[in-house]
């Protein structure tokens, strides 16, 4: 069976277009979530974090309403409706998982052009699809209204219920975010600003989930593909799991090809040529 996978589009459509177009010969195309550009989101938090949560009188607002700017929003929406529209035509072999920059809002005026994978078991011949959307909370959010984000709690009892009706061995685990201290550590320019989101956990730039990583360290599944954290693109292999970061194709133009036989796993990032 053969997979080509991608994810964290940055709202590139010239990209998208390379996909649809390199895709033809993929058994399925996997989308690990994120198609707009979300810096201009990050750079406003950033400048919001700068003197310290303490000093912010009403974080949720500050942090929430008021990082979403009508101008990016407007530009972050036309990204949204032309890249689904192009990606759409990958149907119907196209599966994929919603990212933190796939907001909510943008379901009013498209559709995703994916099966979405979120907390749900998908039969992809002799494997299963389990997937799941979005970031945790940041540690001072206990909701987003904007945003797909769970609490480690949360999807760990959600991936438990899954992973009970499936054999671990047979599955592709399909996130957004990466486990906990797995392919996930930022820049270390950026761990002062991802220490003042995630908090304790993130002092040494580890953003991953908790409760994802007490999942794979539990359930062990064949594979675990995932991206958000841009700069741990690579591969991470355990004696029981393969873990990819894709790595954001938006950025790299690279998408990743796997190839996937009875005791046999082939893997290579393969650069997109306009």
């Amino acid at each position: 069976m053969k997979l080509t996978l991608f994810g964290d589009l940055e709202g590139k459509i010239e990209i998208a277009r390379q996909i649809l177009h390199s895709s033809s010969n993929s058994d399925a195309v996997i989308f690990t979530g994120d198609i707009p550009n979300p810096e201009v989101f990050k750079y406003l938090r950033q400048n919001k974090l700068a003197g310290g949560i303490d000093k912010i009188k009403d974080v949720k607002k500050e942090l929430i309403d008021d990082t979403l700017p009508e101008k990016a929003l407007k530009q972050a929406t036309q990204e949204v409706v032309r890249i689904n529209k192009t990606l759409e035509d990958l149907q119907p072999k196209f599966y994929g998982v919603l990212g933190n920059a796939d907001l909510h809002r943008y379901e009013k005026f498209t559709s995703w052009p994916f099966h979405l994978l979120h907390n749900r078991i998908t039969r992809l011949r002799e494997f299963y699809l389990i997937g799941y959307n979005g970031r945790p909370f940041y540690s001072f959010e206990k909701d987003n209204p904007n945003e797909p984000t769970f609490s480690e709690s949360q999807i760990y009892n959600d991936l438990s219920e899954l992973f009970s009706q499936v054999d671990p061995s047979r599955t592709i685990l399909v996130t957004h975010v990466p486990p906990h201290r797995i392919l996930d550590q930022v820049d270390p320019k950026m761990i002062s600003y991802a220490q003042s989101t995630y908090g304790e956990k993130a002092r040494k730039g580890n953003i991953g989930s908790l409760g994802l990583r007490r999942i794979v360290l539990k359930y062990k599944p064949y594979l675990h593909v995932f991206g958000h954290v841009h700069e741990s693109q690579g591969v991470y292999l355990t004696s029981s799991t393969i873990f990819v970061n894709l790595g954001s194709v938006g950025e790299t133009h690279q998408i990743c090809r796997i190839n996937l036989k009875p005791y046999h796993f082939q893997l290579n990032f393969t650069l997109l040529y306009s």
